[in-house]
């Protein structure tokens, strides 16, 4: 009987498997690759895993596969650093048109990456390309009603509709700025409805921030921080003061509910090896008629994924299996000199602890420029 019952074990249908067992071992699977893998084993498999409705996945960095500069303007080679495995992989991006490429974007993107395309020194006539949405992983491309062609970067990438993560299914929300002579220019659009609005401010800062339908922009001038209506255009008669303590503000990012602040210093401030980070909450009242900056001890299950030259995203410890939260990954610029390259600068991933205030340096990671990518199989 022992033979028979071994026997049975060893030659059952795992196609037979319960539709929900599936379903719930699938919403287990923390790397993408092992997803697509259990998708691939046969039909019931694939119906139980909705490529919409993936496991919580940790976020990828995308950069150029080289550190030369030169070789970066021309090179579509990049590589797909994964946190969750801490294993690298390459990947190339198609070239649209002879003489243009994907620009160095910077911002954190969810899902799809906005493609700035900028026209090379070549013989005319030139092509001008405006940017769109690109996913990947996919090659899904979501094209954007932008006449002019200029340099954008995102501050929101989101769905329409917040009940639904699949960004498809619910539309994109994209929020991006771009700087024209001495003003930013913020444009906001809506994918489901086409519905585009487009104010400017005049003031040049590359540190701005969207949160619940405002703009808040950080003056290093005079430091404070304004603040615009979306929905009106207009500048609200609202000034923020700077923290005392805080030299100057980085980046904003929208955590959870809340707008944060975020300091860190720049190579050579606080001491050559200084690596602080100060992170600041604004607290406000319903419709924000006043607002005040409040400095954190610890920002408690929160992890932050800081972007450059101003943008981040926020996600949850308690989402995802083995995340540390009260933590901040984020990219430090280096520099070094050797005999093939000489001098050079780069990026190195960190991750910061707010309780202890040391950084680690993760490994795997060096890079010319690099983009967060939360990645989506929709």
């Amino acid at each position: 009987m022992a033979v028979i019952s071994k026997m049975k074990i060893m030659t059952r249908d795992w196609t037979e498997l319960n539709p929900e067992l599936l379903h719930l071992i699938s919403k287990k699977l923390g790397n993408l690759s092992n997803f697509i893998r259990f998708r691939s084993v046969c039909k019931q498999w694939r119906s139980a895993a909705d490529p919409a409705d993936p496991p919580p996945q940790l976020p990828w960095l995308l950069y150029p596969a080289t550190l030369r500069r030169e070789e970066a303007n021309t090179n579509t080679d990049y590589t797909l650093y994964s946190l969750s495995s801490n294993s690298s992989s390459q990947i190339e991006l198609p070239i649209t048109y002879k003489g243009f490429r994907y620009h160095n974007t910077k911002e954190p993107s969810i899902g799809f990456i906005l493609v700035d395309q900028h026209k090379q020194i070549l013989k005319p006539p030139y092509q001008l390309m405006v940017p769109y949405l690109f996913n990947p992983l996919t090659e899904t491309k979501i094209h954007l009603p932008f006449t002019e062609v200029k340099y954008y970067f995102s501050l929101y990438m989101g769905p329409d509709n917040k009940s639904n993560s699949g960004m498809v299914k619910s539309g994109v929300h994209l929020v991006v700025y771009t700087i024209q002579n001495s003003e930013l220019e913020i444009w906001s659009w809506r994918s489901d409805s086409n519905e585009i609005t487009k104010f400017k401010i005049p003031f040049l800062t590359f540190v701005v921030g969207y949160y619940k339908g405002k703009i808040f922009v950080y003056l290093s001038e005079t430091r404070e921080t304004k603040v615009f209506d979306m929905t009106t255009e207009a500048e609200m008669n609202i000034v923020i003061p700077h923290p005392v303590e805080c030299l100057h503000f980085n980046l904003f990012v929208e955590a959870m509910g809340d707008l944060l602040a975020v300091a860190y210093p720049h190579p050579g401030e606080g001491g050559r090896d200084s690596h602080q980070v100060k992170v600041y909450r604004l607290e406000h009242t319903d419709v924000f008629g006043q607002c005040r900056w409040i400095k954190l001890k610890g920002i408690g299950e929160r992890v932050l994924f800081l972007g450059s030259p101003a943008a981040g995203f926020c996600l949850s410890a308690s989402d995802f299996e083995g995340l540390r939260g009260n933590c901040i990954y984020y990219m430090r610029d280096c520099k070094d000199v050797n005999e093939k390259d000489g001098f050079r600068h780069y990026n190195r991933l960190l991750r910061y602890d707010m309780e202890n205030g040391s950084s680690e340096e993760l490994l795997n990671c060096v890079a010319l420029s690099a983009t967060w990518f939360m990645p989506c199989l929709s």
